[in-house]
């Protein structure tokens, strides 16, 4: 087994100049991932199109969406983290070009599927690394203000889509490959002053490179923590047992890969399934004029769903994956109950949708958080990719069953899929790890 000495210490420092840096790459770039992605929806607004076709633009794109995000997997954890950033930027600058020159349908649905393959190809890099990245005593906070930053994404998104409307779908075009270009321009300036993970250089055998990138960002931090990164590591691992009255560190090294695997695509699914139904195919399907002011409403609720983020380091994450999956199951089920309702009174269909953003938001970061902790330093890109792109492909023939549905039978779908999520999370609660409460990642990856 890999030893991991030298990031052992690094996840002991505090907040640090050089965290800021990673912060910001990593919360820019998936900007740039949720803005990919709603881009998808927009791209019914430029052109006249029946409704099998702008149901098409989102099922395309997460068809490339889990395409990047299986392809990139493997190549992060071969090449490692940083390395694979500079190739999803590269496929960016090339779609958002595309984008500006398109002049039909099928142009834009290549110019798009090119986008969402390199935003999973970013948002699946993004995720492997943070675990790896952040402060122990940060690690939880910081990935799920992280994610919750994807939402400002939607945000300029539905901005764009405005255009089309108030303005022109040609203008609405070019001002969609512009962002991307100014985006990635940022990113590379940005990333430009991050280290590769010294985890993965580790655990790849690489202990020179890792010595060497933690001397030129990490100096000052280890020399101040080195008589002590021991006994504060040793703590760490021994959280769950003495600090929360949860099993073991060693516990997690019961769970079989498969045990993991399943729960994280069961909760991951859960999430992504109803986003699809109710943020992307509701506003496409059945309130066309209504596409930027869902996107605007949908994701602004959820981003600030998001930041409860804030308290991941003080709770138990299994508590919060109940807690989040049980008050996402109720908002649907109102959503459900009230349907008849709700499709006559616009007042109240803001209040659910606000509803089910807020509360899946949470749901949504807790359970990324957990599926990407839940693997060997090695393997996490590999098993994070996949796990992902079935979770993307599951989703697909859900965009479209959710278009031909009645209203009624469409909700109570959601409904559904909450309640398996909600399963998912009791089985973990009660067999999986804990690793929330400041832990380190040793705890859930089983590497000590």
């Amino acid at each position: 087994m890999a030893q991991f000495k030298i990031s052992k210490e690094v996840e002991e420092s505090g907040w640090t100049k050089v965290h800021w840096w990673i912060f910001a790459s990593f919360s820019v770039g998936m900007i740039l991932e949720g803005y990919s992605f709603a881009l998808s929806s927009v791209v019914s607004t430029w052109f006249t199109l029946p409704v099998f076709f702008r149901v098409l633009s989102v099922m395309w794109s997460s068809l490339w969406l889990a395409i990047g995000v299986m392809i990139f997997g493997p190549l992060t954890d071969k090449i490692g983290r940083k390395k694979t950033f500079y190739i999803s930027m590269t496929i960016f600058a090339i779609a958002g070009i595309l984008i500006i020159l398109t002049y039909n349908y099928v142009l834009a649905l290549l110019s798009v599927g090119l986008l969402t393959f390199a935003g999973g190809a970013e948002q699946n890099v993004i995720m492997t690394a943070m675990h790896e990245y952040y402060p122990r005593k940060h690690r939880n906070k910081a990935y799920m203000i992280t994610l919750d930053t994807i939402e400002l994404g939607s945000v300029i998104s539905g901005i764009v889509a405005s255009f089309s409307f108030s303005s022109s779908p040609l203008f609405s075009k070019e001002v969609a490959g512009v962002i991307v270009l100014v985006i990635i321009a940022m990113l590379v300036f940005i990333r430009y002053h991050m280290p590769e993970s010294i985890r993965w250089l580790e655990a790849s055998g690489r202990s020179d490179s890792a010595e060497s990138q933690a001397n030129k960002y990490f100096k000052p931090i280890i020399s101040n923590i080195s008589s002590t990164a021991t006994p504060l590591v040793n703590a760490a691992v021994q959280a769950p047992a003495k600090a929360i009255n949860a099993e073991p560190a060693k516990a997690i090294s019961s769970r079989s890969i498969i045990f993991r695997f399943i729960i994280a695509l069961i909760l991951a699914d859960t999430n992504t399934v109803t986003y699809g139904l109710v943020t992307y195919t509701l506003g496409p399907v059945f309130f066309p004029s209504l596409i930027p002011e869902i996107l605007m409403i949908g994701t602004l609720a959820a981003f600030f769903g998001g930041l409860l983020g804030f308290g991941a380091d003080r709770w138990s994450k299994k508590k919060v994956l109940v807690y989040s999956y049980l008050l996402s199951l109720i908002s649907f089920a109102l959503f459900y109950v009230l349907v008849s309702v709700w499709t006559k009174n616009l007042l109240v269909f803001w209040i659910l949708l606000i509803l089910s953003e807020v509360w899946p938001q949470l749901a949504w970061e807790s359970a990324d958080s957990l599926k990407s902790e839940i693997w060997p330093t090695i393997r996490r890109g590999t098993f994070l990719g996949l796990n992902r792109g079935i979770t993307f492909l599951i989703s697909i023939p859900f965009l479209y069953i959710g278009s031909v549905l009645t209203l009624s039978q469409y909700m109570l779908l959601n409904v559904i899929w909450w309640v398996a999520g909600l399963a998912a999370a009791i089985i973990w609660y009660i067999w999986g790890v804990e690793s929330g409460k400041g832990v380190s990642i040793a705890v859930p990856s089983g590497e000590y």
